[in-house]
């Protein structure tokens, strides 16, 4: 992991967490792979803005994903792993934790390559 300075967990990812002209990659990962990034990361910070996702996420990936809504700005160091629900959730509707355990997770591993 020397490459990059954090391992960001997050559960989407945005064009608003760029912050200048930037080339972006998106590698679909398996479960495993994101579980071996998180394990052997320096630091991970969580971005992850729901409350039911966090320890989902953590049970998945086998440490502390804790619940951190909040601005982020990506830079070259860092590598994501975004968590992404494998379905499209009927509007409105908020998921409890035993729900959210059940739905498929597509992991991606996304870095800022320019």
């Amino acid at each position: 992991m020397a490459k990059y300075k954090k391992v960001v967990v997050a559960n989407a990812w945005s064009i608003n967490m760029l912050s200048k002209k930037s080339l972006v990659s998106f590698e679909p990962i398996t479960t495993d792979e994101a579980k071996e990034i998180v394990r052997n990361a320096d630091e991970v910070l969580s971005i992850v803005g729901h409350r039911g996702t966090a320890p989902v996420f953590s049970q998945l990936l086998g440490v502390d994903i804790e619940y951190n809504r909040v601005i982020y700005k990506m830079e070259k160091t860092d590598l994501m792993i975004v968590g992404v629900l494998g379905t499209r959730l009927p509007e409105g509707k908020i998921l409890t934790k035993e729900e959210l355990a059940n739905l498929p997770i597509q992991w991606w591993k996304v870095e800022q390559l320019v």
